[in-house]
């Protein structure tokens, strides 16, 4: 999107006093960054109201380019300021590394000509349906006054503070991959997925692993670390290389099995004798080793070595 683009909001405001029907209101993209330069979000100048949550926001030729999700309120710009047409949306960026991230399919769209307002209006709507949440025991007209009231649109949440380690690749758990992302795509799924407490972005292959932890980290200069702020104070940074698909005959002196990677890992982490480590991963198997030699390639062996 570009400063000063027209676009379009698409939703059912206030539908219990409003009527039933879809609503269609258009404005411009007023800036390119959300609340506190948070680059998730677009500003948009689109009136929207309650009920607008969650639709789309489209461009002139019909393509989402964002997800509705909150306005200011007043009391958010001080007292003597009554903010107008001051809403936000979700970047189309953002909603594509969450799809990813839980193996969703979608399609995208090279930008075309631009529509008429009416036409405009006429394609989006068909792809929009309304979506209303019942309390069992309660009549329609009773959920839908209460229903108005939960889900207004409010002020966005301050996102979650993370820190970059560059060349640093984090040891965790990993829930979900993104791929075909820049650094900053990553940092930002990491920073929009609620579950993500750490995430490593390889940079030649621009691949992003999201982690529900961290315990450790090993050098790695392909790697960018992300962790949350408040998980970094724990983090463990060693001095460690790891090489996938490589191992080093010779020198062991302690076999561990069963094993997984990172118990491995810190095996030798915490032996002074250990100066590197092999993890066989089919046998969950684990070597210390005391002194280090020459590497051979071998399939499904992850050394390490300090």
């Amino acid at each position: 999107m570009r400063l000063g683009e027209n676009v379009a909001a698409l939703g059912f405001p206030l539908s219990d006093v409003l009527s039933s029907s879809i609503k269609f209101t258009t404005g411009n993209v007023n800036a390119l960054l959300g609340p506190g330069d948070d680059t998730r979000y677009l500003q948009i100048s689109a009136p929207v109201q309650p009920g607008n949550s969650g639709g789309p926001l489209v461009d002139q030729s019909g393509a989402v380019v964002g997800v509705i999700t909150g306005v200011l309120k007043s009391n958010a710009a001080g007292d003597s300021v009554t903010p107008q047409n001051v809403n936000f949306a979700i970047r189309a960026n953002v909603l594509e590394l969450f799809l990813q991230g839980r193996g969703i399919s979608y399609e995208t769209a090279a930008p075309s000509e631009p529509l008429a307002a009416a036409d405009l209006a006429e394609k989006a709507s068909l792809a929009v349906v309304q979506l209303l949440c019942y309390r069992k025991g309660n009549s329609p007209r009773q959920e839908t006054a209460e229903s108005d009231t939960a889900t207004q649109p409010t002020t966005i949440e301050p996102f979650k503070p993370l820190r970059s380690l560059d060349n640093q690749d984090v040891i965790g758990f990993d829930y979900a991959t993104v791929r075909n992302v820049s650094r900053e795509e990553c940092v930002s799924a990491c920073r929009n997925d609620q579950r993500c407490r750490a995430a490593t972005y390889n940079k030649p292959a621009r691949f992003c692993f999201l982690k529900d932890n961290g315990a450790l980290t090993v050098r790695n200069r392909d790697a960018l670390g992300i962790v949350a702020a408040d998980l970094a104070p724990g983090i463990l940074q060693t001095d460690f290389v790891i090489s996938a698909g490589r191992d080093q005959p010779g020198g062991d002196y302690q076999h561990l099995r069963p094993s997984d990677f990172v118990s491995c890992f810190a095996a030798c982490a915490t032996d002074l004798r250990c100066r590197s480590f092999a993890y066989v991963r089919a046998k969950n198997s684990c070597w210390l080793k005391d002194r280090v030699g020459a590497t051979v390639p071998r399939k499904g062996v992850d050394l390490g070595v300090k």
